[in-house]
């Protein structure tokens, strides 16, 4: 893999894929070329892997407690440096296979190691960062200024609008592939044509600059790119006879009931044989006192005889 310092090696033929899309191209057509990537052989890396344990402390997301905030979106973590030799030796790859250009002139191309920092730190650490400020609506940039940490990840639901992480993955791919029209300085006027079945036009907030009055503006601008929504919706849910074929996976979401416990605290030893032993007491004299009133009594209840 040249300067990237990234060993590649393939796993032995009855090795099986681990979970990946493409298994289930290879079910409907075991002959589809595909190519999956992960960090290990047979057995994850990550014990903690998409469980609610798995921080970005597991995977060498670590910071130094020394850092500014604005620092720290700028600092180089141990997942950036490896992310960025993986994304360099895909991107050589995928141009030396898209074209007849020779390895030397492949070498040559080389990950934006800033730019991989970015997006880590925005997705895992810090939504409110100036990255996706500057992806963003003014509207939706001034949202993220409430948010402490990074954005849920939770998928929910199908629903008739995109969560929050889709909408800012699908301005980021915009960002990166699409085109500025500088023609178009408005919100109003950045809008798809109904011409346009390809691109998407979105207005994105920009960069802020700061005036010589020390007041903000913003270098607001409106990009076009191929890029388009798709509902992640298995074909299951199309038919009853696909949802009985069991040919398509499907999903259920766990009911949010509330849970009522109830704690009882129980006593240690020495303190219940203390109890019993003062309550049997107590029910030993409580009888000897009742025994000693009832033989008495005619003595300690005499009636008084009344004259005439």
């Amino acid at each position: 893999t040249g300067s990237s310092n990234v060993n590649i090696s393939r796993p032995p033929s009855f090795q099986p894929l681990p979970p990946a899309s493409l298994q289930r191209f290879l079910r409907d057509d075991p002959q589809v070329a595909g190519m999956v990537l992960s960090d290990h052989r047979a057995a994850y890396n990550n014990d903690f892997y998409q469980s609610r344990f798995d921080l970005p402390t597991e995977i060498g997301m670590d910071y130094p407690p020394t850092l500014k905030p604005d620092e720290l979106f700028d600092y180089t973590t141990k997942q950036g440096e490896s992310l960025t030799k993986v994304a360099t030796v895909i991107a050589r790859t995928l141009y030396l296979l898209a074209s007849n250009k020779s390895p030397a002139d492949a070498s040559k191309i080389e990950a934006n190691s800033s730019t991989i920092n970015h997006l880590l730190y925005c997705f895992l650490q810090q939504a409110n960062c100036p990255l996706f400020a500057e992806v963003l609506t003014r509207k939706s940039s001034s949202a993220l200024r409430s948010i402490r940490g990074p954005l849920p990840r939770y998928v929910s639901v199908p629903s008739t609008s995109a969560n929050q992480i889709t909408q800012i993955v699908q301005n980021l791919l915009a960002y990166y592939i699409g085109e500025r029209i500088p023609s178009l300085n408005t919100s109003t006027e950045c809008k798809t044509p109904k011409y346009d079945h390809i691109n998407t036009y979105i207005f994105m907030n920009g960069r802020a600059v700061v005036n010589p009055d020390n007041t903000t503006s913003y270098a607001s601008f409106c990009i076009r790119a191929p890029v388009q929504y798709s509902s992640a919706v298995s074909p299951a849910f199309l038919s009853n006879e696909l949802l009985n074929s069991n040919e398509y996976s499907t999903w259920t979401e766990s009911r949010w009931t509330v849970i009522n416990t109830k704690i009882f605290l129980v006593s240690s030893e020495a303190e219940q044989t203390v109890t019993l032993s003062v309550g049997v007491v107590v029910f030993l004299v409580s009888l000897l006192l009742v025994y000693f009133i009832n033989a008495k009594s005619d003595v300690l209840f005499t009636v008084a005889e009344s004259t005439l």
